[in-house]
């Protein structure tokens, strides 16, 4: 990885688009979630789906037997 490229990772911010069409800001967290203040788990679903991506990358995570597609739009 060169500086100029950022990876989804533990302590960065992400904005996302989501499956069902909205955008979301989103921080990885180590162990801790608060879903209200935009802050996930790295070890939730989405999180882990995501780690290492960069911007324009989409992934696919599964939630309770469902799929979802998530692509990362911007890495902070």
């Amino acid at each position: 990885m060169t500086d100029s490229i950022k990876q989804v990772a533990s302590g960065t911010t992400a904005k996302l688009l989501l499956s069902d069409g909205t955008e979301r800001v989103i921080m990885i967290n180590h162990g801790q979630s608060d879903p209200d203040r935009g802050v996930i788990s790295d070890e939730t679903p989405l999180a882990r789906a995501i780690m290492g991506a960069k911007a324009g990358d989409s992934r696919t995570y599964c939630v309770l037997d469902r799929h979802f597609t998530v692509k990362v739009l911007e890495v902070q």
